[in-house]
């Protein structure tokens, strides 16, 4: 999110997905990927279900093999992203698994804080892809979610 300072591990990480991809090595860099997100801080892959594992890492794959355009260029928010949570009034759901990087349960925390719609929600066991990990659990919350909503009528 725009305004953040990111950890010392999202630097690193950043740096050396660079790297890899720098010179070429589309492997390398989605296994690196699958180490930070997938398996996250705490665990390492033969912990993580090996079909989620599998499938993040066909889509980071493919993700790495597209070109980014020549045209296309970072444009920069004045005021950052994390200055101006508080305008985003739509009800929002942020969903943390509490095995993921403590930077994004900070970022969830914040989100949470600062927009006035907005819960948070821990679920035991996953990581970064806890969508992935837990569909089952991950779906019932958001239908709660989406039923809390529609019984206070917004």
């Amino acid at each position: 999110m725009s305004g953040l300072q990111p950890s010392a591990e999202v630097v690193r990480f950043g740096e050396e997905e660079g790297a890899l991809l720098e010179k070429g090595d589309i492997e390398g860099a989605t296994e690196l990927n699958l180490r930070m997100w997938v398996d996250g801080p705490l665990r390492v892959a033969q912990d993580v279900n090996a079909t989620v594992r599998q499938q993040v890492y066909e889509m980071q794959f493919q993700a790495f093999k597209i070109e980014e355009p020549e045209e296309a260029e970072l444009v920069k928010l004045d005021p950052p992203a994390s200055e101006r949570l508080s305008e985003i009034v739509a009800p929002t759901l942020a969903i943390f698994g509490e095995l993921d990087w403590p930077e994004r349960f900070n970022i969830v925390s914040l989100l949470a804080g600062a927009m006035p719609n907005a819960q948070a929600l821990t679920l035991a066991g996953g990581a970064h892809m806890v969508s992935m990990e837990q569909p089952g659990e991950f779906n019932r919350l958001l239908l709660e979610f989406w039923r809390s909503l529609e019984q206070a009528g917004e």
